[in-house]
């Protein structure tokens, strides 16, 4: 049986956020379906309550590799492990390739988007921006396979220049837990507001806190949306996600705008959590400027709560005329999306967008990288 390398490193983290996730569901439909395929896992630290601590407790049949390095754990220690293991694949989900590997290990690589050009923290001119973009470049010529969570994110890497052809690019959707099919009754409802010390009904906002994200813009307009609607005025709007970079920002709008006692911040919660907080929202909102997938507006979906986010490609994709879209750059647009979220939102409209999300499961997700991998030359 062929072996199958993943990198698991990305899943340390003790707050993990969406690649994270990503990852863990994955590596765990492939452990739990795929019983009969060959997996090493590599990894640095083995840290307690983290997602690949799970992973390593619930299936004791996979080979977990710790790997130390002093140096460079991609280019030092991994590129050590794969000359000593040689499998026939490597699998990175996060684009990390050793520049030096066994010639005879075909290379898999996950990129989730290119929000690097968009994000300001990645300057131009700087070192730092022209590292990560020819490690990537890097990553992406020496691929055997490119896997993409969207047709988006593909058309960035062409328009982009990273590769010259699609040839060997390929369209692998995220999924959705089934705790988010589930059917909460009242009781539980109120219990997890109770948890989280939300009086009113909400709408809801979930990702890391940073500027792409247009959590300003979403303040704004949901401060005019309240000017404007008396039933968004009765409404808070809670804020669910770690703080990322330069999201002081955020926190000063709140108190710019008076609305301190409206608008909740929970901070990073635990993903066991979350299916409930969805399902026990007025709505769902997201006025992001870029991304790749955006895998919390199928969660809203699934959990057949009214949405309203930005009209960016990726939400167009899975939303079509299920969701309101509003411009990230018009305030008013943004409010007024707002608005009909809360005053004209129908069951028609989140019973679409739930069968929509429907397609969407971390089985299918898994098969397909499976099938795919088994398919390079």
């Amino acid at each position: 049986m062929m072996a199958i390398a993943l990198n698991g490193k990305i899943l340390e983290s003790l707050e993990p956020a969406g690649p994270e996730y990503f990852t863990y569901n994955l590596y765990r439909t492939l452990f739990k379906d795929f019983k009969d395929q060959d997996f090493l896992l590599y990894y640095r630290d083995l840290k307690k309550d983290s997602l690949l601590d799970k992973l390593h407790t619930d299936f004791p049949y996979v080979k977990f590799t710790q790997i130390q390095s002093s140096l460079s754990w991609t280019h030092n220690g991994l590129s050590r492990q794969l000359f000593k293991d040689s499998p026939e694949f490597y699998f990175s989900p996060e684009h990390t390739v050793p520049v030096i590997y066994p010639k005879n290990t075909k290379v898999v690589i996950m990129v989730h988007g290119l929000e690097i050009k968009s994000n300001k923290q990645f300057s131009k001119i700087s070192f730092r921006f022209l590292l990560q973009w020819n490690l990537l470049k890097y990553a992406c010529n020496t691929a055997r396979l490119i896997v993409v969570p969207s047709e988006y994110t593909k058309e960035q890497i062409l328009n982009a220049g990273l590769v010259s052809s699609s040839n060997n690019i390929r369209v692998i959707h995220e999924g959705v837990s089934d705790d988010f099919r589930k059917n909460y009754d009242i009781q539980q409802k109120q219990k997890i507001k109770d948890t989280y010390g939300i009086k009113n009904n909400y709408l809801l906002f979930v990702s890391t806190l940073q500027p792409r994200k247009n959590v300003v813009g979403l303040i704004r307009a949901f401060s005019l949306a309240r000017k404007n609607s008396k039933k968004v005025e009765e409404i808070n709007l809670v804020l669910v996600g770690k703080k990322g970079w330069n999201y002081e920002d955020i926190f000063e709008s709140i108190k710019k705008e008076n609305l301190s006692e409206s608008v909740i911040y929970l901070g990073w919660i635990p993903q066991e959590n979350l299916p409930l907080l969805f399902a026990s929202a007025k709505g769902f909102v997201n006025f992001s400027f870029e991304e790749g997938f955006s895998l919390t507006l199928l969660e809203a979906m699934t959990s057949k709560i009214p949405c309203a986010v930005s009209s960016i490609p990726p939400h167009k994709q899975l939303g079509k005329d299920s969701v309101f879209y509003a411009n990230p750059t018009d305030t008013k647009g943004m409010s007024e999306a707002i608005i009909k979220l809360v005053e004209e939102s129908t069951e028609s409209m989140t019973e679409k967008g739930a069968v929509y999300a429907q397609g969407y499961t971390w089985f299918d997700s898994a098969k397909k990288l499976i099938d795919y991998i088994h398919k390079i030359n």
